[in-house]
């Protein structure tokens, strides 16, 4: 299954200069770029959803059906993932939203291949469950009292090693393992998740001594939540959809 890049964390070096000028949260600014967050990662995936409805018509659909365009969709998400990354510093705000959009629309073109393996209820179904999943755990992520600041690392290095074990997997052709991954993969993502909810509001809290950097951190997170909800979505549909494959051939 098809691992979507995770973008680098912030640099903690740079955290360390904004720390020494920190000033108290203005702590309705904090709420709005917490809102604003979220509001560009829903927007991000409702772009990926109509792009990928759009390519997964029968007129359109070997356009990314091509494995030189879907290896060169691919390239294009590592480029704009490293380059959103690079940026985040000194590249305007609104440039860095148009990048998040760019992402989105080239994840879209990719998962329109999802509708040649599973059919359209089964797609929804599994787009509602992550949904649903997603808002718990980042209500979790957001409440929660415990410190989550371990569980993050330990879930990326376990999904590192998964990866491998994946590759592995499908050099020697055997699939008999995938809905096992697929669960391992949906329980490492869930502490992830979570993990970048936590963080997300304790920076936020911690660092907002401008509103510049609130819309940096807010795009920021909003590209890794973003991320999240998608890898979270392909292991809910590889787990609720086997069986239920689409008709098209």
């Amino acid at each position: 299954m098809k691992e979507y890049p995770m973008p680098a964390v912030p640099d903690p070096e740079r955290e360390h200069t904004i720390h020494q000028h920190i000033i108290q949260p203005d702590q309705a600014a904090v709420r709005k770029a917490f809102a604003t967050t979220y509001v560009w990662m829903i927007l991000g995936l409702l772009v990926s959803a109509a792009v990928a409805f759009i390519f997964a018509q029968p007129e359109l659909y070997p356009i990314v059906d091509n494995p030189f365009v879907l290896l060169a969709l691919f390239l294009a998400e590592l480029v704009v993932v490293v380059l959103f990354t690079r940026k985040l510093n000194t590249a305007t705000i609104g440039t860095l939203r148009g990048m998040f959009l760019l992402y989105s629309v080239l994840t879209g073109a990719t998962l329109a291949t999802l509708a040649t393996v599973w059919n359209g209820s089964t797609i929804f179904a599994a787009f509602l469950v992550s949904a649903i999943y997603f808002g718990c755990l980042s209500l979790m992520g957001f409440f929660s009292k415990i410190r989550l600041d371990k569980i993050g690392p330990i879930c990326l290095v376990g999904l590192v090693a998964l990866i491998i074990c994946e590759v592995i997997m499908l050099i020697f052709r055997f699939s008999a393992a995938t809905q096992l991954f697929s669960a391992i993969g949906l329980i490492l993502f869930t502490g992830i998740t979570a993990w970048d909810v936590y963080r997300m509001n304790k920076t936020m809290q911690a660092v907002c001594a401008s509103q510049e950097w609130l819309d940096r951190l807010g795009i920021s997170f909003a590209l890794e939540l973003y991320l999240d909800f998608i890898n979270i979505f392909l292991r809910v549909l590889a787990l609720i959809g086997n069986g239920s494959s689409s008709s098209r051939k």
